[in-house]
């Protein structure tokens, strides 16, 4: 998919390398990028048309309400575990909370300073699918959710 995007040239504080950092428009409500090989590459998802997600929430709402967890906020939880339901790109699993690594080192810590001026630009983004996951039985679905919840 291709996406007009913000981006930043960060030096990554470790090796001083040059990293690009995305961003989607301000205004953007429902998109999210998320990060897949190691932290390294972005994805694209838009949540208000993604059927799985939809089906994600209610499916952890369930799980919540049936284990009586309290004091959670779904959506942390959801954005922790959702990767479950997403298929790998490039061989590696996708990120929604995860930090952005150095391209060169692997570090996660970066200069504050830009590089270079923001810019905006047209970048090619994978798509997260989820034709793994729609395979599952919503029993199959819950039990996934419901043993990654008791790790959380």
């Amino acid at each position: 998919m291709r996406k007009s995007l913000r981006r930043e040239i960060v030096k990554c504080a470790r090796c001083e390398a040059r990293n690009e950092f995305y961003y989607l428009n301000d205004y953007t409500y429902g998109e999210r990028l998320a990060l897949f090989n190691g932290g390294k590459k972005y994805a694209y998802i838009n949540m208000l048309e993604d059927e799985a997600y939809t089906e994600f929430v209610d499916l952890t709402k369930n799980v919540i309400g049936f284990e009586k967890i309290v004091n959670t906020d779904l959506y942390n939880i959801v954005d922790s575990i959702f990767n479950i339901a997403c298929d790998e790109i490039e061989g590696t699993p996708v990120e929604f909370n995860g930090r952005r690594k150095c391209d060169l080192c692997g570090g996660d810590s970066f200069e504050k300073v830009v590089a270079e001026p923001e810019s905006i630009i047209e970048v090619d983004l994978p798509e997260i699918t989820h034709e793994k996951w729609m395979k599952y039985s919503n029993e199959e679905k819950e039990a996934k959710i419901r043993e990654l919840i008791k790790k959380y």
